[in-house]
């Protein structure tokens, strides 16, 4: 095994114990959590953050040596580097045709998924009101409003950005 592979590096706390320019500091992933998703940075103040690799960031709660080699250490807590973030963007730099395959196949997956959703909640509701009220056509009639509703709120999520 390689090395410099194995070695997980411990994050400067901020750019004054920063020893290469090009390393994400603690403060500023702390920074990047809290603006992105709201997370106080208090929350870890008991843990430590480790690079390994290129812009791969670890979390661990407590504290190791400086540098440590070791097969895998806590969680795998962010990816600094932005080729992740938008794999559809970062596609269509190179190629139109490699940035349709994956938004084609991403809103393939996310479609399914949602598709799947709304068939085990449609025959949920089919089962639980086919006990509840004898005639069919009430059945009917009330899963149609479930449909119509959950219709209007993927419309208005879709229009909104949300999806």
């Amino acid at each position: 095994m390689n090395s410099t592979n194995a070695t997980f590096n411990l994050l400067p706390f901020d750019t004054s114990h920063e020893q290469n320019q090009s390393t994400i500091t603690r403060m500023e992933l702390l920074e990047f959590w809290n603006d992105r998703f709201g997370t106080p940075p208090e929350i870890f103040k008991e843990y430590t953050f480790w690079e390994k690799g290129s812009g791969k960031i670890w979390a661990f709660k407590g504290n190791l040596p400086q540098e440590t080699e070791i097969e895998a250490l806590g969680l795998r807590f962010t990816t600094t580097n932005q080729k992740s973030w938008k794999p559809t963007t970062n596609a269509a730099q190179k190629s139109l045709g490699k940035a349709l395959e994956i938004a084609f196949s991403g809103g393939a997956v996310m479609g399914l998924g949602v598709v799947g959703l709304g068939v085990l909640g449609l025959g949920s509701l089919f089962l639980l009101y086919s006990n509840l009220f004898q005639e069919v056509d009430t059945v009917i009639k009330v899963i149609s409003g479930f449909s119509l509703g959950a219709s209007s709120i993927a419309l208005f999520a879709r229009v909104g950005g949300g999806i």
